[in-house]
């Protein structure tokens, strides 16, 4: 009798184990059908995006994962992010990296959904014009760069943020 409960008792210790690795499983499927959809609703509220411009910020998420230290999930928090502050897919499609390097130089391995989203909140607002986002956190833009940010077209100035980013982190993902 006490062997038989010994082997329950295993048993449910195992169940008990496995299951908590299901239910994070599950956490972690969610949260990518979260990001994913925030990030499909955005591009195609401001974009207008269709579903191949949608798959190259999913590919690019992808390629980033396989080279870099986040999850495509985790860059899709971020690229929803960007995407509220951009009218075109070419344009997150530039700041995505960027914004992968700033996280890392600012959170390093952990960083969370959060940080992902307050980097590209950052980039955001320097995209309409708010360079101080960026310069009170050490980051400088040249008298020249704060004209494109103010003037500029929307290429010149991911033209620019990308710069300065690379130029103060470089390639920290």
């Amino acid at each position: 009798v006490s062997s038989t409960i010994a082997i329950v008792s295993n048993a449910i210790n195992i169940l008990s184990r496995n299951l908590g690795r299901v239910n994070a499983l599950i956490k972690e499927y969610e949260d990518a059908i979260s990001a994913e959809t925030r990030l499909i609703t955005v591009m195609k509220q401001r974009m207008n995006a269709t579903e191949d411009m949608i798959n190259s910020v999913r590919t690019l998420s992808g390629e980033l994962q396989n080279s870099g230290i986040y999850s495509a999930d985790l860059l899709m928090y971020g690229a929803q992010e960007l995407a509220t502050y951009v009218d075109t897919t070419d344009a997150l499609n530039k700041l995505i990296p960027a914004m992968a390097d700033l996280v890392a130089q600012r959170a390093g391995y952990t960083a969370t959904s959060n940080d992902i989203i307050s980097a590209s909140t950052m980039i955001g607002k320097v995209m309409i014009g708010q360079v101080n986002a960026m310069t009170r956190v050490g980051y400088y833009f040249s008298e020249a760069e704060q004209k494109i940010i103010q003037y500029g077209t929307e290429a010149q100035k991911v033209a620019v943020i990308t710069d300065v980013i690379t130029r103060n982190v470089g390639a920290m993902n």
